[in-house]
């Protein structure tokens, strides 16, 4: 969204990429929240992200990821909620 800087080097390596080899394993079902399946926040044509293959595929470089995918949409999303399980097992584990 924002004008290219030539002043500073270009990443080869992406938010994306990132994305797409961190949340597979971490947080898998992070690619079918919403309602199934139809409606699914990060649906992909053509695969299906329930299943293990497309995580590994996802993971490899070898599926694409939901544009939709975004680091405001996870900031925003369950990853960052008070209320999610990952927030609340942090923070007791912190506590204890």
């Amino acid at each position: 969204m924002y004008p290219d800087d030539p002043t500073v080097p270009n990443m080869k390596y992406t938010f994306q990429q990132a994305f797409a080899e961190i949340l597979p394993h971490n947080v898998p079902e992070f690619f079918w929240s919403g309602r199934p399946p139809a409606n699914w926040s990060f649906a992909v044509p053509g695969w299906d992200v329930t299943t293990v293959d497309y995580a590994v595929a996802l993971a490899t470089g070898k599926a694409p990821l939901s544009e939709k995918l975004t680091l405001r949409r996870i900031a925003n999303g369950r990853l960052g909620t008070p209320r999610s399980p990952f927030t609340v097992n942090k923070y007791l584990a912190d506590r204890w």
